[in-house]
């Protein structure tokens, strides 16, 4: 994420290297994919220099929400969110100002460094239920 200037920013034919707000290194990647650059560990020998990479979590999986199923109240709506194969857990979201989006995590990955996942999945969400809304697939 660039604009967060930490990580690696990959496109098609280019990967690059962020450290400290800055882009320190860019070079070209023979990585088919997002997937293959990931899963193989291609950008570890795209980026020889750095000796040591640490990623935090290891939670990747597939994430499926469900349409709101039920309303609480006059202003909390529920539905489910089912992560890779496992049974779905409840999400809410109350109207409000502003609007409380309440997300469950993968189980055993509830912790204060997966906040970032936290707030993917509440947009994920709200992008789902807003292209519903303006009926795009």
């Amino acid at each position: 994420m660039p604009r967060l200037g930490t990580g690696i920013e990959l496109t098609q034919r280019v990967a690059r290297l962020w450290m400290g707000g800055e882009m320190r290194v860019e070079r070209p990647h023979q990585a088919p994919s997002a997937w293959d650059f990931w899963y193989n560990l291609m950008f570890a020998d795209v980026f020889p220099e750095v000796n040591a990479w640490w990623f935090r979590d290891g939670w990747t999986g597939q994430v499926r929400f469900s349409a709101p199923a039920a309303q609480q109240d006059d202003a909390t709506l529920m539905g489910y969110v089912q992560f890779n194969d496992d049974e779905g857990m409840p999400y809410t979201i109350t109207e409000g100002d502003p609007i409380q989006v309440n997300v469950p995590m993968p189980l055993n990955f509830v912790q204060p460094v997966n906040f970032p996942l936290r707030v993917g999945l509440a947009r994920h969400l709200l992008a789902m239920l807003n292209a519903e809304q303006l009926g795009v697939d």
